[in-house]
């Protein structure tokens, strides 16, 4: 058995970006040595931000990941990419509760 051999499977890198992702690295390109360059990539390094906290979640690794949520939400303050959300259920998660949702009246 060959650890390493990952023919098999398709591995998290493989897979296409995120449609959003794609879009805004391509404007960033198509505005290559313009000022509007650099939003486009913020907003990418932002998108990239949320997936890897919601990576981190899936694994396991709360702290990490709502270090890193935390991080989007301080530099999201319009919570936009809905950071604030992702943190509230990392949270709950984190103090082994399920996420509070409002009962409805019998």
């Amino acid at each position: 058995m060959d650890l390493l051999d990952f023919s098999d499977c398709t591995l998290y890198f493989e897979e296409p970006l995120p449609a959003a992702a794609e879009e805004l690295l391509a404007q960033a390109a198509h505005e290559y040595g313009q000022a509007s360059a650099e939003t486009a990539l913020l907003r990418a390094y932002l998108l990239a931000l949320k997936a890897a906290s919601v990576v981190l979640l899936r694994l396991g690794q709360n702290a990490a990941s709502r270090a890193r949520l935390r991080k989007l939400a301080a530099l999201d303050q319009r919570d936009q990419f809905g950071a604030a959300r992702l943190l509230a259920v990392a949270d709950a998660f984190e103090q082994d509760q399920e996420p509070q949702l409002t009962p409805a009246a019998a």
